[in-house]
């Protein structure tokens, strides 16, 4: 998402990458598929790390994206005041065992999600 408004000259908006799993690995970068399959679609996440959900992400956020519905449940189900502001982009499920190709696949997916969301809140102005 930084990188299509970014594209697009659009600045002032925090974006925040984040998981839910109780096991997320806090400061580890992307794993190899992600990494991968993103510099074959010309999007460099090395730099990303991964790091969990907070009560203090959620309470900034205007709106939060994920990508599977019971995510949704979750995040509405541990934060009840930020049910309004959670939305699934697009149905994507947990790509973990999965060969690159799937993951470019479901990259291009969330890539066209994102830019349509962009497309459309520049349009709503």
């Amino acid at each position: 998402m930084r990188q299509a408004l970014d594209e697009r000259g659009i600045e002032g908006v925090e974006v925040y990458s984040a998981g839910l799993s109780e096991g997320t690995r806090e400061s580890l970068p992307a794993p190899s598929p992600v990494l991968e399959a993103s510099m074959k679609l010309g999007v460099n996440v090395a730099g990303h790390r991964r790091k969990r959900l907070t009560e203090e992400m959620v309470k900034r956020a205007n709106e939060i994206y994920v990508f599977e519905r019971e995510h949704q449940r979750q995040i509405q189900a541990a934060y009840p005041e930020a049910e309004w502001k959670v939305y699934v982009l697009r149905e994507i499920q947990d790509l973990k065992g999965t060969p690159v190709e799937t993951h470019v696949k479901h990259l291009r997916e969330i890539r066209d999600a994102v830019e349509e969301l962009v497309e459309k809140e520049i349009a709503a102005g």
